[in-house]
């Protein structure tokens, strides 16, 4: 648990996954204005300028959501060695992306295409769960004066919130020892 000092503070307080994460999903489409999306792309966006994967955990779609969402063997395994893993990676090469002077970034907005969200039916996507799924929203920030963009692969809904689950890339990989 991070420490009220500590810069990921805002975003464990701000999305309490492991309560969301054990109730059903529901149908409540995400809000971009949602105090809990903007804390965890600051959160994500901070991560990527300190390149420290575990200030942006709570914008990833919660363990225990994706067990009740994706149809896959040992979903927990899969989510910690594949997805997490990805997220975490991609964080990494997005520091390096942004290069030196990194920290001195600042977030200036989260673009999303809300009107390209889309509600994906159980079946679809190897899910048990229907859930809202947006491709391509993007972190506007500055650094060195001049304003730039990551993109963000997808994003799906938990219980009415957007949470990071393809950061850079969509793997079709499958974790073979599930």
């Amino acid at each position: 648990m991070p420490s009220p000092n500590d810069a990921s503070a805002p975003i464990a307080a701000a999305i309490p996954q492991a309560a969301s994460a054990d109730r059903p999903q529901t149908r409540d489409m995400p809000r971009a204005d949602s105090p809990q999306l903007q804390a965890g792309i600051r959160a994500l966006f901070d991560a990527i300028s300190h390149d420290d994967p575990p200030r942006a955990e709570g914008f990833f779609f919660p363990v225990g959501a994706y067990g009740q969402v994706k149809d896959v063997a040992n979903p927990a395994r899969d989510w910690r060695y594949r997805l997490l893993a990805e997220y975490n990676n991609d964080i990494h090469d997005s520091a390096k992306e942004l290069g030196r002077g990194r920290e001195d970034a600042q977030f200036v907005r989260l673009e999303i295409p809300e009107r390209n969200a889309r509600w994906v039916e159980p079946g679809e996507e190897w899910n048990k769960v229907g859930y809202y799924r947006v491709y391509n929203a993007h972190i506007v920030y500055t650094l060195r004066g001049k304003e730039k963009r990551l993109a963000i692969k997808s994003m799906i809904s938990w219980r009415g919130e957007w949470y990071c689950v393809h950061f850079r890339a969509i793997s079709r990989k499958k974790d073979p020892n599930s």
